[in-house]
């Protein structure tokens, strides 16, 4: 049995692709699922690595041009076999697993998942989401398939990790001076950071996770920008390369493009420990529950940062559930064991404060977080701390000195183009009296 979803096909710009694609060095060893399930986390299995795999510009636009042969999507018949070879297990997104394979040279996460009658608006919701999107941040969609009552989409890019294992790696690593550990050392050289002793790791670890910030901040700003709330927005779901971070798994995004407020009442809600007080509730949400998880994961980054581990912040939740919203009444004390005497940092502190407010209204939105933290990246720091940016989301900041240039440029190019119009208008008015008195003369000689 199979379906016909033609209206799933995908149009993608493989230019912008081929610009935006990020090749970090291969080091990682083949590894195995490691299964931590227990009866408190069943089916828990340990996310594996990614294998980055660097192929040739013609096979990058290739695939992403056509990666069956057929197409973008294609509809497969029962009897067929889908051309593509199951790798290492990866993940679970919300609604499937996820798994490596290969095509035509290219390593991608190739997510199934099994719809018992026809897909239907969840499935097609997300991959209309995704072929909405075209962000250096954001997993792109290279193609779909049906086959029987499996959906399949193929996504880029395969990354070294998420954050979430970066997390216990790091932690790994500097706290229990497991330097020898094949596989963490391997994810952590792979992302660019020494790992010659733990002090090495700490140093490089906590400038990777610093510039980490801002440009998960400039991803979530353009999903609000083109009207799409991601809602579950937590570590595992931001994957990490050496020079790229990209944000994934929509499969519980919400496109607001046509509804008249991004605010929603439905039971898509995410990952409990990063709720928003209003998604906990079941009081309408919008674009703010996003922010509000977006401060819970900066949060953990500057937590991890400064100590390495978790355990000063996990202190600090004294519920049951250990969500961040079940314990704002902690935050002040949240804030406070990160307090530094950096200007830089004391304002990052102050930014997911308002982030984390209980009342909607009152938190930034994605893009004033964004611009925010571009201001405050070029606060002096004494402390040498690293930037909050990487090099692909770093924007130039201009002086007093630069701006007022700036303006009086515009200004006098303004000026320029409001006098050429001036002079068109002129000639215009000219050309229409010298015709309405020869028009007039016309009329007197007839």
């Amino acid at each position: 049995m199979f379906w016909n979803v033609q209206s799933l096909d995908l149009n993608f710009s493989s230019t912008k692709m081929a610009e935006k694609r990020d090749h970090p060095q291969n080091l990682l060893p083949p590894l195995q699922i490691m299964n931590y399930s227990s009866p408190d986390k069943p089916d828990n299995y340990r996310i594996s690595p990614i294998t980055p795999t660097l192929v040739g510009n013609n096979e990058e636009k290739s695939v992403f041009e056509d990666w069956s042969g057929r197409g973008t999507h294609v509809d497969f018949a029962a009897d067929e076999t889908v051309p593509l070879v199951q790798g290492r297990f990866l993940g679970h997104g919300v609604n499937g697993g996820v798994w490596e394979t290969h095509c035509k040279g290219v390593a991608l996460a190739w997510k199934k998942k099994y719809c018992r009658r026809k897909i239907g608006d969840a499935e097609r919701k997300e991959i209309m989401i995704l072929k909405k999107l075209d962000h250096n941040h954001i997993v792109k969609l290279v193609g779909t398939y049906t086959h029987r009552q499996f959906l399949g989409l193929l996504l880029w890019p395969v990354a070294v990790c998420d954050m979430a294992t970066f997390f216990e790696d790091f932690e790994t690593m500097c706290l229990e001076n497991h330097i020898t550990n094949g596989e963490q050392s391997a994810r952590l050289k792979a992302l660019g950071l020494p790992c010659e002793s733990s002090a090495s790791v700490y140093r490089s670890g906590s400038d990777f996770l610093c510039s980490i910030i801002g440009c998960l901040a400039s991803a979530v700003a353009y999903l609000h920008e083109q009207k799409v709330r991601h809602k579950d927005l937590k570590p595992s779901n931001v994957l990490l390369s050496r020079n790229n971070l990209w944000v994934t798994d929509f499969g519980t995004s919400t496109d607001f493009s046509l509804l008249s407020t991004s605010a929603t009442e439905n039971g898509e809600r995410g990952t409990p420990k990063y709720f928003a007080p209003e998604v906990a509730a079941f009081k309408p949400n919008g674009r703010s529950a996003d922010v509000f998880s977006l401060g819970c994961i900066f949060l953990e980054i500057l937590t991890m940062g400064k100590f390495a581990h978790m355990a000063p912040m996990k202190a600090l939740h004294p519920t049951v559930d250990g969500s961040f919203q079940n314990n704002l009444g902690q935050r002040d004390q949240w804030l406070q064991i990160l307090q530094s005497g950096s200007s830089r940092y004391r304002h990052l502190l102050c930014e997911i404060q308002q982030m984390l407010d209980l009342d909607p209204q009152r938190r930034p939105t994605a893009l004033e977080v964004k611009n925010h933290l571009m201001f405050i990246n070029y606060f002096r720091d004494d402390h040498g701390r690293a930037q909050l940016f990487g090099d692909c989301c770093a924007t130039p900041f201009l002086t007093a000195q630069e701006h007022a240039e700036e303006l009086d440029s515009l200004h006098k190019a303004s000026s320029a183009k409001i006098m050429s119009y001036q002079k068109q208008i002129d000639f215009l008015l000219a050309e229409a009296g010298g015709m309405g008195r020869y028009n007039e003369l016309h009329v007197r000689v007839d």
